[in-house]
């Protein structure tokens, strides 16, 4: 790899660096076009492979939009939405409403989910977690999140049968209060939950459910329902990295 006469970094990483400054500053905006492959060439008078490295390095980073050639790309654009945790707040409860629903109808952005539901053998994740035998069969319901028609995230519930059977949980429609609160309507509170937070590159399943381009990460949270302080059911929800924040609010 040939590297530049200043410092030893190379050819390619200089010119990444000075296109990520320029998006960091503000000087190339998100939906602004990046300059051509042969406009980076002519402007730091490098190789077309060059070039090439720095945008599929850029690209990875998830800052700018694949291309090829005079196609060009784009900065992303980061319209984050927020995750409020805990979810389980008084003004959301209120509203009688899905709290995915009112948490995006109250910043601005059109909510849409595709339910599907189904039963399963249950991952061994959510059997640990649940303290089922291996190969217990377990009832998910796979929800694909939409915001202003694109899809956003992925939440799936696993519930042990015996929880969901001949409840609207086995229908593959909208709860209109929310599973969460209809469940507390039949004397399953609950109490709390604990989230196991990670991030990594988003496995093919994700990818294809979320339409991921190249270089998204994803943030996992595997969530742990509690109902009289004892696990009744697991979340896997999975957020596009280029398109989220979750805000933390701890009581003291």
């Amino acid at each position: 790899m040939s590297s530049s006469p200043l410092g030893g970094t190379p050819y390619y990483q200089a010119v990444a660096d000075a296109l990520r400054a320029k998006i960091s500053s503000g000087e190339l905006m998100p939906g602004d076009r990046i300059p051509t492959e042969q406009e980076l060439i002519a402007e730091y008078e490098v190789s077309r492979n060059t070039v090439r490295l720095a945008l599929n390095q850029l690209t990875a980073e998830g800052l700018v939009t694949p291309g090829r050639g005079r196609a060009g790309r784009e900065v992303r654009k980061r319209d984050l939405i927020t995750v409020h945790v805990p979810e389980t707040r008084n003004d959301l409860r209120a509203t009688q409403i899905d709290g995915f629903i009112a948490e995006m109808r109250s910043q601005g952005f059109k909510p849409g989910q595709q339910i599907e539901v189904g039963m399963v053998r249950a991952p061994q994740l959510v059997a640990n977690r649940l303290g089922l035998e291996p190969g217990s069969i377990v009832v998910v319901r796979r929800r694909l999140r939409l915001v202003d028609d694109v899809p956003c995230s992925i939440a799936d519930s696993y519930l042990p049968y015996e929880l969901a059977k001949d409840t609207p949980i086995m229908e593959p429609e909208d709860i209109e209060q929310g599973m969460i609160s209809w469940l507390a309507e039949r004397g399953k509170v609950q109490t709390r939950y604990i989230d196991e937070v990670s991030t990594r590159m988003p496995e093919p399943e994700d990818v294809r459910r979320l339409r991921l381009e190249h270089g998204v990460p994803v943030l996992i949270q595997n969530r742990i329902h509690f109902v009289a302080e004892e696990p009744a059911w697991v979340t896997r929800i999975v957020l596009r990295g280029d398109r989220h924040r979750v805000v933390y609010e701890i009581q003291s």
